[in-house]
């Protein structure tokens, strides 16, 4: 499942859903069981995968087939328990799309949310991003991990930013000045609430930090 957030929101836009990392776990126990699972009644439905990068001008169309969760030897007890889980008052879900051998075989939205609502990827996107660039170097699209980020961002290499690799920016250790601060008070020096709040091109903010004075591959800076 691909959640992904636009820094270009001007475009069409459709995205799947939050998925809870929770409910993994659940889904792996009703994987493995007996019982049956509750139908679903669309029988295809179309989502669009949005890139981060801020070029992109359409969506990409895709369809997904949706299917009853009992054709995929799944447990409605563990789904319902699941979906119970993540709609916990609280938890502030906003949906939770269960993908088995590429089909959708349940999906639950909150009040006031639907498969077309916007969903922020936040940290679910590293996953997604890791595996790609895995898949990148596999088909050798990437030399390695080792390539320098002046790859791509050759403005870098005019400042200490030039010895920074893809293997840094992947392990969160890039050398670069950022405040994740959550706290309201730090609004004027927290680079995650103006990223979130303030920033169009997120993705530009994020390139545009300056050498924190660490040297790359050394200092773990959450992000």
């Amino acid at each position: 499942m691909f959640v992904t957030s636009s820094s270009d929101r001007t475009g069409p836009s459709r995205v799947r859903a939050v998925v809870l990392a929770v409910a993994f776990s659940l889904m792996a126990a009703a994987c493995s069981s007996d019982s049956d699972g509750g139908a679903t009644t669309d029988p295809v439905v179309t989502t669009t995968v949005v890139t981060s990068t801020s070029d992109v001008e359409e969506p990409v169309e895709a369809e997904w087939s949706v299917e009853d969760p009992a054709d995929h030897g799944m447990n409605s007890d563990k789904l319902e328990e699941a979906r119970s889980y993540a709609f916990t008052d609280g938890r502030n879900t906003q949906g939770v799309v269960v993908v088995h051998d590429g089909a959708i075989v349940s999906e639950w939205y909150a009040d006031g949310s639907d498969q077309d609502s916007w969903a922020a990827s936040w940290s679910v996107a590293k996953s997604f991003s890791s595996a790609l660039i895995g898949i990148a170097i596999d088909e050798g699209k990437i030399p390695s991990v080792d390539e320098p980020m002046t790859t791509w961002y050759p403005e870098w290499a005019d400042d200490e930013r030039r010895q920074v690799t893809l293997r840094d920016v992947l392990q969160m250790a890039p050398g670069l000045a950022w405040n994740e601060s959550y706290d309201p008070s730090d609004m004027g020096s927290s680079d995650i609430i103006k990223l979130g709040f303030s920033e169009r091109d997120q993705l530009a903010y994020a390139a545009s930090r300056p050498p924190s004075g660490d040297r790359p591959g050394t200092v773990f800076t959450y992000s």
